[in-house]
Protein backbone atom coordinates (compact mmCIF):
# COMPACT_ATOMS: atom_id res chain seq x y z
CA UNK A 1 0.00 0.00 0.00
CA UNK A 2 1.55 3.14 -0.81
CA UNK A 3 1.30 6.50 0.95
CA UNK A 4 -1.29 7.99 -1.19
CA UNK A 5 -3.37 4.86 -0.78
CA UNK A 6 -3.07 5.23 2.84
CA UNK A 7 -3.73 8.85 3.00
CA UNK A 8 -7.23 8.00 1.06
CA UNK A 9 -8.04 5.17 3.19
CA UNK A 10 -7.74 7.33 6.40
CA UNK A 11 -9.69 10.58 5.07
CA UNK A 12 -12.44 7.95 4.82
CA UNK A 13 -12.54 6.51 7.58
CA UNK A 14 -15.54 7.62 10.19
CA UNK A 15 -16.33 5.20 13.07
CA UNK A 16 -14.10 4.16 15.62
CA UNK A 17 -14.27 0.35 14.62
CA UNK A 18 -13.42 1.15 11.13
CA UNK A 19 -9.98 2.91 12.34
CA UNK A 20 -9.45 -0.10 14.21
CA UNK A 21 -9.87 -2.13 11.87
CA UNK A 22 -7.51 -0.29 9.53
CA UNK A 23 -4.77 -0.04 11.95
CA UNK A 24 -5.13 -4.01 12.45
CA UNK A 25 -4.92 -4.50 8.51
CA UNK A 26 -2.24 -2.10 8.71
CA UNK A 27 0.22 -3.84 11.45
CA UNK A 28 -0.97 -7.31 10.08
CA UNK A 29 0.52 -6.26 6.39
CA UNK A 30 3.68 -4.29 7.72
CA UNK A 31 4.55 -7.54 9.59
CA UNK A 32 3.30 -9.79 6.60
CA UNK A 33 5.88 -7.72 4.20
CA UNK A 34 9.18 -7.19 6.73
CA UNK A 35 11.84 -9.22 7.66
CA UNK A 36 13.07 -9.20 11.37
CA UNK A 37 16.89 -8.06 11.25
CA UNK A 38 19.36 -6.67 13.78
CA UNK A 39 21.20 -3.61 13.14
CA UNK A 40 23.64 -3.88 15.62
CA UNK A 41 25.33 -4.86 19.19
CA UNK A 42 22.23 -3.54 22.33
CA UNK A 43 19.48 -2.86 19.39
CA UNK A 44 16.69 -5.13 19.14
CA UNK A 45 14.89 -6.48 15.83
CA UNK A 46 13.42 -3.58 13.48
CA UNK A 47 11.26 -3.54 10.16
CA UNK A 48 12.95 -2.83 7.04
CA UNK A 49 10.32 -0.58 5.82
CA UNK A 50 9.05 2.84 7.12
CA UNK A 51 5.30 2.48 9.06
CA UNK A 52 3.61 5.30 7.19
CA UNK A 53 0.49 6.88 8.70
Amino acid sequence: MTKDEIQKNIYGLSTDEEIVEFVKFRLKELEDGSMETTVGQNYTDTFRENIYL
